[in-house]
């Protein structure tokens, strides 16, 4: 029997590969979720303006796809972040694999190595963030992980002008989506000068930078003209230059770590090193659960995954060939870890997969290093070193897939949708709601923008009572909306934010109908029952679905619909 080509064996691997990475993402629950997500397909089916930084391409890809695709709409949102990450799954392989020939492993060793660290990584719990509910993130590493693949050397060739073109485009094209995807910036700049310095043909890099720049600050632009819809989502209200410009530096988002870390205090090197301490634990503490998950070597494995990625790029940046890729990459990584480290980040797990994507090539290439020098002190030969090597890599691999009990279903699948039909079915025509969160206001956005139903609500983000700017994605000819106020200033305690929700929103609404709110903090209620009859009118959670939740530690929507009444 003819044996296969390394070419045919690597190329039926990764196709094996990529069909079990999707067959699970594919398999995963896919009923909309709390969180960033219902914002996120409400903005999409209406082109609206997202929370900052606003994610124009995002929105853009999204709409498209909502008019088109057939299915529920959170269901084609959450199919287009699956196809994203199994793409970034898939440049991810290819990319390990170049790395392990710039090593001069053999190819059907290195073919093993890659598929083994992309089930690795693909099935860990940082992956899986990124693909179970509708999110920016999986998308930025198809862009992260495509670049570097187009920019990292092949064989002796320094960089190809296809490839350099195309990797510009995509570095343009990503900050779009998210902008820590500037970091690719370095990279693309060295690569560029790289391919000036040896084919003396400056005309098109240099073009391809001046005309693909175009692409982000189009759409980021383009947010400023969603501002004159009848009734839009439009977070921070960007139609004039200094919002715009403030949304897409991150609006009131910014530095809000900082505030919620010390919020009586002013920020100061003691506070900031506390912040940074945090960060940096998590960041390891994610970084050691990608081989086998939680437990007690987690930490252990934090700290021989970096020593990896040091070993292996120390040995990039001594290759003549590669040492400028491995340059540009790592300035990649210190500007993701600075953006981290200064901006507000809310979950690093979320970042920390940008991260992730570039260094992790370099952490399977340097431990691949280090175990090929230990067996070579054991005295393998050269072959039995490289079969020893696709072995391991295999039982690592197969050992992996035990994470997949992580991507069953919590039970809450339909938890979010139950809610949505509940509260769709207690509200009368025309009512007001005041939200308390999030967790409220984000799924009655996703019933009106995406699901196109119940736009007779007047949905008041009680949250969003100091950010006058909310006041743009109230309805425009609703007698409501120039009647309610917001502050410029947060409120410094719970009863001035309860009286600035009763003099800015409940009053000025109470003669136009009935208002209702699902705020579930009981001190919050206790509150408004000084000024209003608060009653509960429905339950809109069950209460196995509520006890499920705690159980596992989730997130819920408000389980009860309260009726504010003026008091008689």
């Amino acid at each position: 029997m003819q044996r296969l080509s390394p070419a045919a064996f690597r190329n039926i691997a990764f196709i094996m590969v990529a069909l079990v990475v999707a067959l699970v993402y594919f398999r995963a629950p896919h009923a909309p979720r709390l969180g960033d997500g219902l914002e996120l397909t409400a903005v999409a089916a209406h082109l609206g303006v997202a929370h900052p930084s606003g994610y124009p391409l995002f929105t853009l890809i999204g709409n498209v796809a909502l008019r088109t695709l057939p299915g529920e709409p959170y269901g084609i949102m959450l199919a287009l972040c699956r196809v994203a990450a199994i793409g970034a799954a898939m440049f991810l392989m290819a990319t390990t694999r170049r790395v392990m020939l710039m090593f001069h492993f053999s190819a059907p060793c290195a073919a093993i190595v890659a598929c083994s660290a992309t089930l690795m990584i693909a099935f860990s719990q940082t992956f899986r963030d990124a693909v179970v509910a509708v999110e920016v993130y999986g998308l930025n590493a198809l862009f992260l992980t495509a670049i570097t693949w187009l920019l990292l050397p092949v064989h002796e060739q320094s960089v190809v002008k296809g490839r350099l073109i195309l990797a510009i485009a995509l570095a343009f094209l990503a900050p779009a989506n998210h902008l820590t995807s500037l970091c690719m910036m370095p990279l693309a700049l060295l690569m560029g000068a790289t391919f000036i310095r040896h084919s003396r043909r400056a005309a098109a890099p240099i073009l391809a930078f001046v005309f693909f720049a175009l692409i982000p600050v189009l759409l980021y632009a383009s947010l400023a003209l969603r501002a004159e819809q009848h009734h839009a989502i439009l977070w921070g209200a960007p139609y004039s230059t200094g919002n715009l410009i403030n949304h897409i530096r991150g609006g009131e988002y910014r530095h809000f770590q900082f505030l919620m870390l010390a919020p009586d205090r002013p920020f100061d090197m003691e506070t900031y090193l506390a912040f940074a301490t945090e960060r940096v634990l998590h960041f390891a503490y994610n970084l050691g659960m990608i081989p086998f998950g939680a437990g007690r070597t987690t930490f252990l494995s934090s700290v021989l995954l970096f020593a990896s990625f040091a070993c292996g790029m120390v040995m990039a940046l001594r290759d003549k060939v590669f040492r400028t890729a491995a340059a540009g990459l790592g300035l990649a990584i210190a500007a993701q870890v600075a953006f981290i480290m200064t901006y507000n980040i809310p979950d690093i797990a979320d970042y920390f997969l940008g991260i992730l994507v570039l260094a992790f090539p370099f952490m399977v290439g340097g431990a691949c290093i280090a175990l090929r020098a230990a067996f070579r002190r054991l005295l393998f030969p050269e072959e039995k070193t490289s079969n020893a090597l696709a072995l391991l890599a295999a039982v690592v691999g197969f050992l992996s897939l035990g994470k997949l009990v992580e991507w069953r279903g919590n039970g809450d699948e339909n938890m979010v949708q139950t809610w949505l039909d509940r509260i769709s079915a207690e509200l009368p025509e025309g009512a007001a709601v005041i939200t308390a969160g999030d967790h409220d206001l984000y799924p009655l956005w996703y019933l009106q923008f995406a699901c196109g139903k119940r736009g007779d609500l007047f949905v008041y983000g009680g949250n969003f009572v100091r950010f006058p700017w909310f006041r743009a994605s109230l309805p425009l000819n609703d007698p409501r909306r120039p009647k309610v106020g917001f502050r410029d200033a947060p409120p410094t305690t719970l009863q001035q934010y309860v009286r600035d929700l009763k003099d800015l929103a409940i009053d000025p609404i109470l003669p136009y109908g009935p208002v209702y709110t699902t705020f579930s903090n009981p001190m919050e209620r206790a509150q408004l029952s000084d000024y209003y009859r608060i009653t509960a009118v429905a339950q809109l959670l069950p209460d196995k679905d509520l006890l499920i939740a705690q159980r596992q530690g989730l997130p819920t929507p408000p389980s009860t619909l309260y009726k504010i009444e003026p008091l008689k």
